[in-house]
């Protein structure tokens, strides 16, 4: 019996082994050439080859991000000799991948793809030798990996400071000493943020809770696709003890990589991570100005009410239209109870801060890509309404969301109300801020309040003067922000009537069709683990013809579980581009999709295509809060499915269809415009 040594192989730029390497006592190492012995399609169902010799080769395609185990130790997997397993490239080049010992004297491979391509799995009889000796190798692949999982999956980090704690374990290996950064503290496992600088900023990261021999680097780009590394200016980026903190200068705007991982023993490690910025310079121009304008309010008594807890935000809301802010374009928006709006919709359901700072404010990041009204601690649970409405025809529609009579919070103060509005204008991207009535309770938080907006990140602001977490009145007043300089053309789109997926054996099938398609180029199909973090996975040029709709279809084989959510991103011929609604396909045994919902004049239609039959199954309308509004129990047959249900008067606004029966469960976002 050899002895069990750990083993971290170089990544290069191929893909890189997550699992420990057993060697014997004198650390055999990776094996090349061999004989090509045909091509294997690793599935999510583990399979077996029955006659894997020594020196034969199977050729398979890999997706970035994805693992794929060859056993013989599991699965129907097994050996009679001491044998391994080497990973090589197409051309075959060593790309990150070997085993040794793993069962006995039998080898298993756990590797996860760095970037997509053909590779090699070499079987090799002990000391790379070849056999006549057949073995039983199974062979099948994982999801991809999951948030944080590297440079196609990253953990985002939306805005800073940011404050999170995670585990690199059982994440992946993406990087190694072979990176930029050339550390030996790269070889465990890693986990990766993404993080958009505006530039002109140092990044300062500190760990906490982590295990000894603990690292953490910053790169200018993926560690795996020539991202150059950003060295440290303060403190030390890596720590036998654990626990290292550094200082980063971003230089240029852009997205860098924040990678944490550890030297190979330990091999992983829990942490909290803790980032801020420090700005070396003055912020970038806010291209708005202000000007005092009638108080002239939309009728506060109209519109979808939006019912939410005291300190929350509200579900995601849908604008009705693009709209420009600080650059950057938008079609929802969420609510905070405490008088603003927030474009960060990742922050939906979430808590929101009563306790006032000045704007922009560096402890509380939720109110960063904000328009906030007047951002107080008010308490809608006591008394007033909360309401959205959008009207006007395109191109000149406005949203307005009211807050009506809302109670300030705290029982000495419950009797006074807060009541004012936010416009905001399509086309031309104005934002008005209109207050009726704004009085002071000093009994709470001091009676401060701030109003104006603020840009993703911090990064510029525009603040009422004298208004800035402060005593301050209004009544019947209302200001215009008009943007000057920002600018984000609205593209002209295809209009696509339809987008579903449905989740086959081996994929999930993604279908669209358009009635027109004027000046688009293409169509990006995007997917993702959340619905927040999108990756492009297959681009379609535009194929209609004078302006003409078309039909396209994908077959995406590498679908997470046991939910995949995917969108479109339309882009025209000037590179202006937009996205469709979020379809949400259940990958976990789900045998039906959700085709179609419309609203007819008995109630609601719902489409339901299934590839078995379902007896028993439920179909719901819910609203943005995820409450049920009303409901039906079917059934439903192989092929296509028509349920027709009566539902109350709905309001203009987003909702949600849920199928559920025995098979599996599916959820389509419905906007009633």
């Amino acid at each position: 019996m050899k002895q069990v040594h750990a083993f971290r192989a170089f990544l290069s730029s191929f893909c890189l082994t997550a699992l420990m390497i057993l060697t014997s006592s004198h650390l055999q190492a990776q094996c090349s050439g061999g004989t090509n012995a045909g091509a294997i399609n690793p599935t999510l169902a583990p399979q077996t080859v029955a006659c894997a010799q020594g020196g034969f080769y199977y050729t398979f395609t890999a997706t970035a991000c994805s693992t794929y185990v060859f056993s013989f130790c599991q699965n129907g997997g097994s050996a009679s000799e001491d044998n391994q397993l080497t990973i090589l490239d197409n051309t075959g080049a060593f790309a990150g991948g070997y085993s040794d010992d793993v069962c006995g004297a039998a080898a298993e491979l756990s590797w996860t793809c760095n970037t997509s391509g053909t590779y090699r799995v070499l079987v090799s009889r002990y000391y790379c030798t070849t056999s006549a000796t057949c073995y039983t190798m199974a062979y099948w692949r994982t999801a991809p990996a999951g948030a944080g999982g590297g440079c196609c999956n990253p953990a985002v980090v939306a805005s800073l400071p940011f404050n999170a704690t995670a585990t690199t374990c059982g994440i992946g290996d993406f990087y190694s000493s072979a990176s930029a950064c050339g550390s030996s503290y790269l070889n465990g496992e890693d986990y990766t943020y993404s993080y958009t600088s505006p530039g002109n900023e140092t990044l300062n990261v500190a760990l906490t809770g982590t295990l000894g021999f603990t690292g953490v680097f910053v790169f200018s780009g993926c560690p795996s696709a020539g991202g150059s590394c950003v060295n440290p200016t303060a403190a030390t980026n890596t720590n036998s003890s654990g626990n290292p903190s550094a200082s980063f200068v971003l230089n240029s705007a852009g997205t860098y990589y924040i990678v944490v991982s550890t030297w190979p023993s330990p091999a992983c490690t829990p942490f909290t991570i803790n980032m801020t910025r420090t700005v070396a310079g003055p912020p970038p121009p806010s291209c708005y100005s202000t000007a005092n304008i009638a108080y002239s309010p939309d009728n506060y008594n109209t519109g979808t009410s939006v019912v939410f807890p005291d300190d929350e935000f509200s579900g995601i809301l849908p604008i009705g239209f693009t709209f420009c802010f600080m650059g950057t374009p938008y079609t929802d928006f969420i609510i905070s109870s405490n008088g603003y709006i927030s474009f960060n919709t990742a922050n939906a359901l979430g808590y929101s801060s009563y306790v006032t700072t000045t704007l922009p404010s560096a402890v509380r990041p939720e109110t960063n890509n904000a328009i906030h009204l007047c951002w107080q601690d008010i308490d809608p649970s006591v008394s007033g309404n909360i309401r959205y409405r959008v009207q006007g025809t395109a191109p000149n529609r406005r949203l307005t969301v009211i807050f009506d009579q809302v109670a300030y919070f705290y029982t000495v103060c419950n009797s006074l109300t807060f009541s004012g509005q936010i416009k905001l204008y399509e086309t031309t991207n104005i934002i008005e801020l209109l207050i009726g009535s704004k009085p002071i309770c000093v009994d709470w938080n001091s009676g401060n309040a701030s109003q104006g907006i603020v840009a993703p990140g911090g990064a510029s602001s525009v603040v009422i003067a004298g208004r800035n977490n402060t005593n301050w009145t209004a009544t019947n007043e209302a200001i215009r922000l008009n943007p000057s300089c920002v600018v984000c053309t609205v593209p002209l789109d295809a209009s696509i009537t339809d987008f579903n997926g449905e989740a086959k054996a081996e994929f999930n099938l993604l279908k669209w069709r358009t009635s027109r398609e004027e000046q688009v180029a293409d169509f990006q199909l995007q997917r993702s683990i959340d619905g927040l973090a999108f990756e492009t996975i297959a681009t379609k040029p535009a194929q209609g013809i004078g302006g003409q709709g078309s039909s396209y279809s994908h077959e995406d084989h590498a679908p997470y579980l046991p939910f995949t959510h995917y969108r479109l991103v339309v882009t025209d011929l000037d590179g202006q581009s937009s996205h469709s609604e979020v379809v949400t396909v259940s990958s976990n045994g789900s045998s039906f999709s959700i085709t179609h919902a419309t609203a007819n004049a008995t109630g609601l239609e719902v489409g339901i295509s299934a590839v078995e039959a379902a007896p028993s199954t439920k179909v719901e309308l819910l609203d943005a809060l995820g409450r049920t509004i009303a409901a039906t129990q079917t059934g439903v047959l192989p092929g296509a499915n028509t349920v027709n249900f009566a539902v109350p008067s709905l309001q203009p606004g987003c909702y949600m269809i849920r199928v559920m029966n025995p098979k599996g469960n599916q959820v389509r976002k419905f906007i009633v415009n």
